[in-house]
């Protein structure tokens, strides 16, 4: 900022500083001229940045740790679905997905092979329809080699109509064989059915996926094949939430459920769900059955 002034033989005197920015001044014959110096931002700036960084960084750091401890990373991204679609029509797929979800029904569509198993390494579902044909692969082999993980009702949707179809379709392991074109609503109805029916016949005196068993009438708990020991009350926190899987439950409700006792501290309920984790988790650092819904309460995600 410079700006002349005239003078007429007098010596005016200047403030060497105006706003907290230095001042120059510098007399000629019949001129003052005074030039502002405005002092640099950039350190100002810099510090700015260091300081949000730096705290940026050291609060990244600690809600990592604490969502760590706590069980909340990555295993609450292990999504359960009622149903997985398995076609390579994808217009047809995703407006049948649209459609169950509209009603309830919580459905998820992939179109191949790969697809379908890349799904499998981090979600489940209760049902699946699977067309014959797919891009990458035939339905009849991803049957089979689903057969050999999960066992959960597998319903053939597909175009091919001939009882030779139908009959393979049966033998290797699903539960039903649908023709298309077929109608949004009746497939809607024969889907709940066939998930009323399974989940009626899973009602049963165990939990059982292979790696961890529950035996609620006998009170065991197997993991591996390894009987492993709990105390009275982690016995009936995790009968109750594996009794009830696949489901939000909330801290209160283990409150009132488990303990009988709405004034129990949330401490106890996290100490002992940790002692839980470290019993029946591969790594207990990043559980895969009881999986922490932060704020909310606890998921028991079974297969």
């Amino acid at each position: 900022l410079v700006w002349d002034q005239e003078v007429a033989g007098s010596n005016p005197v200047f403030p060497t500083s105006f706003c907290g920015c230095s001042l120059m001044v510098e007399p000629q014959p019949s001129k003052l001229t005074t030039r502002v110096r405005f002092p640099s931002p950039a350190p100002f700036v810099y510090k700015a940045l260091k300081c949000f960084f730096l705290f940026y960084i050291n609060n990244t750091i600690l809600l990592f740790i604490y969502l760590s401890y706590n069980g909340s990373i990555w295993g609450d991204y292990f999504m359960k679905y009622d149903c997985l679609i398995i076609d390579d029509e994808k217009e047809l797929a995703n407006s049948t997905t649209e459609y169950f979800n509209l009603f309830g029904l919580s459905t998820k569509a992939v179109y191949s092979v790969s697809e379908t198993e890349e799904f499998f390494k981090e979600n489940t579902c209760s049902l699946i329809l699977l067309d014959i044909n797919l891009g990458d692969g035939s339905g009849f082999e991803l049957c089979k080699s689903l057969r050999k993980n999960i066992n959960v009702p597998i319903l053939f949707i597909s175009a091919r109509n001939t009882d030779d179809d139908k009959i393979i379709a049966l033998n290797i392991g699903g539960d039903d064989y649908i023709e298309k074109p077929y109608s949004l609503s009746v497939l809607l109805a024969k889907v709940k059915v066939v998930l009323k029916r399974f989940n009626n016949n899973n009602e049963s005196n165990e939990y059982n996926d292979g790696y961890l068993k529950i035996d609620y009438k006998n009170n065991v708990v197997m993991v591996n094949n390894n009987e492993i020991k709990l105390t009275s009350i982690e016995y009936k926190l995790l009968f109750y939430l594996s009794q009830n899987k696949n489901r939000l439950i909330t801290k209160n409700e283990l409150f009132d459920e488990v303990w009988n006792d709405k004034y129990t501290q949330d401490g106890t309920l996290n100490v002992h769900i940790r002692k839980i984790r470290e019993q029946i988790e591969v790594d207990p650092n990043n559980p895969k059955y009881i999986i922490t819904i932060w704020k909310e309460g606890y998921k028991f995600i079974g297969r």
